[in-house]
């Protein structure tokens, strides 16, 4: 007689199988979900550190200022302090990467706040929905994906972290940031995630 693997009471009272194949969240979808979110982790440890950088802040036994501030207040951050930086090209750059990025915090908010559904066979997220005629604060949010779009998603995120720990390490030149290949990245980036954000 074989042994029957138990997962515990609750993986057995909660049937997760059974609920993410209503969801449509196969393996390949919550491995891009996954990433998505990790990328979206990591941008904020990275923006932290380059604002950190970019104002000369040392933070060894200091509370830094950027300390509890969500991804929108650190953007405004890099904004401001945008304006200070010599190199043209490398402000023109972190002006497109902190549009792109906002778009990016739209469509992670999207997901990890969002009700999950599936729509046809697309696993969806919808946040702020108003199906009982509510009113809201927040504006709707969703996001569709399938194979196609959890990749161009996955690949925008990886060009905001990939800038902004490039900026975030003290040892990088910054002028060596804005190539030409950083540019083109961040503007499809940007377009991607405004897409997807609904934003």
């Amino acid at each position: 007689m074989e042994d029957k693997l138990s997962r515990g009471r609750a993986y057995d009272y909660g049937r997760p199988d059974a609920i993410e194949a209503r969801w449509g969240l196969d393996l390949m979808t919550g491995f891009q979900i996954g990433a998505i979110i990790t990328y979206a982790g990591s941008i904020e440890y990275f923006l932290e550190r380059a604002i950190w950088r970019l104002t000369e802040f040392e933070p060894e036994n200091v509370r830094p200022l950027t300390d509890t501030k969500s991804i929108m207040g650190l953007l405004t951050d890099l904004d401001q302090h945008t304006t200070t930086i010599p190199d043209s090209n490398l402000k023109v750059l972190l002006t497109l990467w902190s549009s792109a990025a906002s778009y990016g915090a739209i469509l992670r908010n999207n997901i990890a706040h969002g009700v999950a559904m599936n729509f046809g066979g697309v696993t969806a997220y919808c946040r702020n929905p108003r199906w009982h005629r509510e009113i809201r604060k927040r504006e709707f949010g969703g996001f569709w994906i399938d194979p196609n779009v959890g990749d161009m998603t996955r690949g925008a995120f990886a060009t905001l972290m990939r800038i902004i720990a490039l900026l975030a390490d003290k040892t990088i030149p910054p002028s060596s940031i804005a190539t030409n290949e950083a540019f083109r990245a961040v503007r499809e980036a940007r377009s991607t995630l405004a897409e997807f954000s609904n934003a």
